[in-house]
């Protein structure tokens, strides 16, 4: 085709249908091999014809040809010849921009008016200095179409580079506009065939998926997945699978309908079937329960023995607990969510530390290598102790099943302490062994002790004989990168048939705060799943395309520097309709004279937008940089009778949800924030010398990394907007560099309050 017309009711349609959002759905896929090919064709609510080696696209029941798109595909060079992804994105961002233009919306950062005629957009996220951009015409053959009040853009040229807006485009405006009256009007009937309408608004299909965060029932998320996410749900088993994708593409709810169908399958065939879900904390293990009870079509099947296909729902350390029985007792425990066993483990790790530290270290930092010792000199305490943690987890417990001898001898792991010499590994070990001693003075078990407990009864012979009446057919885990080695060692003994695995898992690696050398290798050897099925999720539903822009900019500031730095958003498209983007606003940083008007302008703040967004407070997160400033915002919310709910551990539903029932502002630390999710987020206390916190030693690398994830899991949480807050005094957080010189955020600085 030389041309392509799209008349503004079409225009309208796919800007705002949610299966026309991404290459991944049918309906994108459609529209995108009509650009292939020029085959006739009907999909929901538009028609593509091609006439004269012009195609046309057309809304099936409402036209209006005084406005629409051009793309002039003889000046376009290959663009018919790109994936279906990069088509639909390119549709996407220039429909949208034309709405914009015609119904007096603001541009954002993405769409720049560069002379009186021309256009530039730049439809994926950038870093580099010649992005791949979009040249429009704002208004072409304006001799004809002023005069006859026609509203029409055309796309010129896309690529790197410098463009030329001095040629003409090819295109005769009339000609192929005069066909349009012939061929775009609405229709009932093609050659005999009757044209299915559907019944369902465009709003209205677009209310089903952003309204209702995660609860909707099976058959009404079918016709919202995505064809990747139907893919996944409704293929038949195939050994182990790998189901992996950026933050807000619907991992967790893939897996949960995924289980579903299978039990649906089983009980057509009347076969029996028994799914093991397993989450990371409490918190999500609710969350979940609640979500499948809505969506499964059956009653009970979360009960043992109510049928012979049910589903058990629990986290990693309770089912260990009730497995082992009367080994270990509830109370025993560290904590019975593993999240908050985890935070007791960090400050117990923290007293041996600073008790060796102050008692201790004088001795035997004479036999310590310089290395360790400019690590131990420079590096913040919080950093050290979370290293500590990691290695007495990982490494002393896990791999060194609590030995020195055998410790000293293991290779060392990426990004972890730096340790050489023996009076490191001592003095290491010297800490282990008090972290032990509290454990065991105060009667509790970790979940390293938990964990590795139950790998030795899962490897006995015992356990090899029961687990044909005991394990289970399938074993579905949600967010595997927040476990750890310890515990990714125990899921393959929980299948029935040892040969033949079945195990599903969800894995965002930028997700994992704290991440210690998790590289795919060792991780497909934990799972056993070095010969598994993956599938990766590439279209967001959660964030706007804004917010997507500012977490690629802040993962791709620093990922070069690290070789098992994952950044998830290298390609990604966007599940956002014209409607949802109308909500959303350009992600700002804003400084302010001192910390107590940060605090000020924060609640301000919240107020201000969810009037502006029009919701309830309760629906805006924000979120602390750091323990102090934790205490700050707890402390002035006290002072100024500001009802806050705190965030107790990572994935609280519960306090959101009352929260909600109380309308209260949300406060969380920002290792608290991962697996929720708001239609805005209000960050506290970003700054230089807080974000991130480190020594002057080579150490900073990690913590960089661990920045990195923390911020990109702290950004998308947020649906709509971002707003960053920092003290003027300390100037910008340096990861945030790249985004304040692309524009990807709005820079402001407030004078007193």
């Amino acid at each position: 085709m030389k041309a392509l017309f799209i008349e503004e009711q079409a225009v309208r349609a796919i800007a705002q249908a949610i299966t026309f959002q991404s290459g991944e759905f049918d309906d994108a896929q459609a529209l995108a091999e009509f650009i292939h090919t020029g085959n006739k064709t009907n999909i929901k609510y538009v028609c593509c014809r091609k006439f004269k080696n012009w195609g046309y696209i057309f809304h099936k029941d409402r036209t209006n040809i005084h406005s629409y798109v051009l793309f002039d595909l003889e000046k376009l060079n290959s663009f018919v010849e790109k994936d279906d992804s990069f088509i639909i994105t390119v549709l996407q961002k220039v429909f949208k921009f034309a709405l914009k233009r015609w119904d007096n919306y603001p541009l954002n950062v993405s769409e720049k008016i560069i002379t009186d005629n021309h256009a530039i957009l730049f439809p994926f996220p950038y870093t580099n200095l010649n992005p791949f951009k979009i040249l429009i015409n704002l208004s072409p053959d304006e001799s004809y179409t002023i005069k006859r009040n026609i509203k029409c853009i055309c796309v010129e040229d896309m690529g790197v580079g410098q463009f030329d807006t001095c040629t003409e485009s090819s295109i005769n405006i009339k000609n192929i506009r005069t066909e349009a009256e012939r061929i775009c009007t609405p229709i009932q009937q093609d050659e005999g065939e009757a044209i299915e309408i559907e019944p369902l608004q465009v709003t209205e299909l677009d209310n089903i998926q952003k309204s209702i965060n995660g609860f909707l029932d099976y058959y009404r998320w079918l016709p919202i997945l995505s064809k990747k996410q139907k893919d996944f749900i409704t293929r038949p088993l195939r050994g182990n699978e790998r189901l992996e994708g950026a933050a807000g593409t619907g991992k967790t709810i893939s897996l949960l309908l995924k289980s579903i169908h299978l039990i649906m399958e089983a009980r057509s065939a009347n076969k029996p079937l028994k799914l093991l879900f397993i989450c990371h904390s409490i918190s999500a293990r609710d969350k979940l329960k609640m979500q499948m009870e809505i969506a499964t079509p059956y009653k009970n099947i979360l009960e043992q023995g109510y049928s012979e296909q049910y589903i058990e729902i629990t986290t990693l350390q309770e089912w260990c607990t009730t497995y082992l029985g009367n080994s270990i007792g509830q109370t025993e425990l560290l904590d019975a969510d593993a999240q908050e066993c985890k935070d007791i483990q960090f400050k117990l790790v923290r007293d041996a530390f600073l008790d060796a530290k102050e008692n201790d270290y004088p001795t035997y930092k004479h036999l310590c290598s310089e290395k360790f010792i400019n690590y131990i000199n420079n590096t913040h305490d919080v950093f050290i102790i979370e290293a500590l943690a990691s290695e007495i987890s990982i490494t002393i417990k896990g791999r060194a099943s609590g030995d020195l001898e055998k410790y000293r001898q293991l290779p060392r792991l990426e990004g972890v302490m730096p340790i050489e010499y023996e009076g490191d590994f001592n003095f290491v070990y010297l800490i282990y062994e008090k972290y032990q001693s509290m454990l065991e003075q105060l009667g509790y078990f970790d979940n390293d002790d938990i964990s590795l407990s139950s790998s030795l009864h899962l490897a006995s012979p015992i356990w090899k004989r029961k687990r044909i009446e005991f394990g289970y057919d399938v074993i579905l885990i949600d967010e595997v990168h927040l476990f750890s080695y310890n515990e990714l060692a125990i899921f393959h003994y929980l299948c029935r048939d040892e040969r033949e695995q079945r195990i599903l898992y969800a894995i965002d690696k930028t997700q994992a705060v704290g991440d210690h050398g998790l590289t795919n290798e060792r991780l497909n050897k934990s799972m056993r799943t070095e010969n598994g099925e993956e599938t990766y999720l590439s279209t967001v539903f959660r964030s706007s395309p804004q917010i997507i822009d500012l977490a690629f900019s802040v993962l791709t500031t620093g990922a070069e520097m690290f070789r098992n730095f994952d950044n998830p958003l290298k390609k990604i498209n966007f599940s956002f309709t014209r409607s949802e983007e109308q909500k959303s606003r350009t992600p700002r940083y804003i400084m302010l004279a001192t910390d107590n008007e940060m605090l000020k302008f924060a609640f301000n703040h919240l107020d201000e937008l969810a009037k502006e967004l029009n919701i309830k407070r309760n629906n805006i997160l924000m979120i602390s940089a750091d323990y102090e400033i934790q205490t700050k915002l707890e402390n002035y919310a006290k002072k100024y009778n500001k009802p806050i709910e705190v965030l107790k551990r990572r994935g609280d539903y519960t306090s959101i949800e009352y929260a909600n029932r109380e309308n209260k502002y949300v406060l969380g630390y920002i290792d608290y924030v991962g697996g929720l999710e708001f239609e805005a987020v209000i960050m506290v206390g970003i700054d230089k010398g807080r974000v991130p916190k480190y020594g002057k030693n080579e150490s900073m690398v990690y913590q960089n990394y661990e920045w990195l994830n923390r911020l990109y899991v702290a950004i998308t949480r947020a649906k709509y907007t971002v707003t960053i807050i920092g003290n003027r005094a300390r100037t910008f957080s340096p990861i945030f560099k790249s985004a304040i010189d692309s524009g990807r955020i709005e820079v402001i600085n407030k004078q007193s309050i």
